[in-house]
């Protein structure tokens, strides 16, 4: 690899910032650490996809790092069973990171074809299931992330996150870092700031402007799946970003 930071979750675990109390480098890690101790899903990933059905938290950064170099489809929590059931055959997923609740609610027909990855505990621990098997994997001791490379690279200039739904819009490494990139220069963001991202459903401007953009800075990123003030005001945010925000950038799918 010619410069690791050229790769969007790598660039995002060099920034030093942590995403819902959890050091982004440690989430990317424990994504390749995943790949190196799990043989089975390595084999499942071969050929196909790698998707993540999963919010905007420390574990998508995981799913991304244990993608090895595929594009990650990126599936909305609340999208309905049926249409997950012809999501994942429509786009050859080998692969499936998600939650145990998440995972409760597919149909056991879905999941006997595809390998099951399960980051409750990430980047502690994983569980995989594979067929009829089901293996823990530790993820806590592997070693933190050293990167080096030019921090304003431009971003390989390849699938990073595919959007699954009617549209099925493809965001590569570049776009997003230079979107990211160009947000936190005009929001001027430093390492000092908390932000609080209110996500109800995938939102790939949210992504890059609440999420993205302050963890390239070295900041704090809280996301929450619905505005809640208590737990606003308990975090104490210097920055609050929502869906209804002028985000001075808009994303134009690749």
């Amino acid at each position: 690899m010619s410069d690791p930071l050229a790769l969007f979750p790598f660039a995002l675990a060099a920034g030093g910032g942590h995403l819902d109390q959890v050091e982004v480098s440690a989430s990317v890690a424990a994504g390749i650490t995943l790949l190196q101790r799990c043989a089975p899903l390595v084999r499942a990933l071969a050929g196909k996809s790698a998707a993540a059905l999963l919010p905007a938290g420390s574990g998508l950064l995981t799913a991304l790092a244990a993608s090895d170099g595929r594009a990650l489809v990126w599936i909305d929590p609340k999208t309905p069973v049926d249409t997950l059931v012809t999501d994942v055959p429509q786009h050859h997923i080998g692969a499936l990171f998600t939650t145990t609740d998440l995972a409760d609610c597919l149909p056991q027909h879905l999941l006997g074809t595809i390998a099951l990855v399960l980051l409750d505990q990430a980047p502690a621990h994983a569980v995989v299931r594979v067929a009829d098997r089901e293996l823990s994997v530790d993820l806590g001791s592997h070693f933190g992330l050293s990167l080096e490379g030019d921090r304003e690279a431009e971003g390989r200039d390849e699938p990073c996150l595919l959007i699954a739904g009617p549209a099925q819009t493809v965001h590569t490494h570049r776009q997003l870092l230079q979107h990211a990139r160009d947000f936190g220069r005009n929001a001027a963001l430093t390492p000092v700031d908390r932000t609080c991202t209110i996500m109800p459903h995938i939102d790939i401007d949210l992504l890059v402007a609440g999420v993205a953009a302050p963890l390239l800075y070295g900041g704090q990123v809280f996301v929450l799946p619905a505005e809640d003030r208590t737990r606003i005001e308990a975090l104490a945010p210097t920055r609050l970003v929502t869906s209804g925000d002028d985000l001075q950038t808009r994303l134009t799918p690749h």
